[in-house]
């Protein structure tokens, strides 16, 4: 029996969303919601745990869908063009050209999400707290992590481009 597999990309961008939700929220009201249920918290830990887990796995999958919206609206409505080539004959004739290729994919996906998040939490620090060092350093850390992206965005896209071409030579 196959078991569907988890992104763990998607956790840990559903993680970095909770910080920003939670500043939203207001973070003294979540603390105060903890320190009411204590006794129920620990009796139920695994349960709130695996609650926890399960929320921030869907609002990663949500932040991921919505970052790759705002990437390329087109991408809500048309499917990934690979230069007239279907991505089934790179899988097949050439796996780890494309094991790469999805690799690096995944790693886009975690950068793109992650300079969201730090942009969103950068603002939501700005605006919901007292502080101005910290929100400057975070919506700061959300641009590098931006520019690094983007980067990489192009380097991926030339190695793709480039895979692809051989694959369509050789076949």
């Amino acid at each position: 029996m196959s078991t569907t597999a988890l992104r763990i990309e998607l956790l840990i961008i559903g993680f970095q969303a909770m910080i920003w939700i939670l500043v939203i929220y207001g973070f003294t009201n979540a603390v105060e919601l903890y320190a009411k249920n204590t006794a129920l918290i620990k009796d139920t830990a695994a349960v709130v745990i695996l609650i926890i887990l399960a929320t921030c796995y869907s609002i990663g999958a949500i932040v991921d869908s919505f970052t790759a919206v705002i990437e390329d609206p087109r991408s809500f409505f048309l499917s990934r063009d690979y230069g007239g080539q279907d991505s089934s004959v790179m899988r097949l004739k050439f796996p780890d050209a494309y094991k790469e290729l999805v690799s690096s994919d995944f790693e886009l996906r975690l950068l793109r999400s992650t300079a969201f998040n730090l942009l969103v939490t950068g603002f939501a620090v700005f605006i919901y707290t007292e502080f101005y060092t910290m929100p400057s350093l975070i919506l700061l850390a959300g641009i590098l992590v931006s520019i690094g992206w983007y980067r990489r965005k192009v380097k991926t896209q030339r190695r793709r481009k480039s895979l692809y071409e051989t694959a369509v030579k050789i076949t």
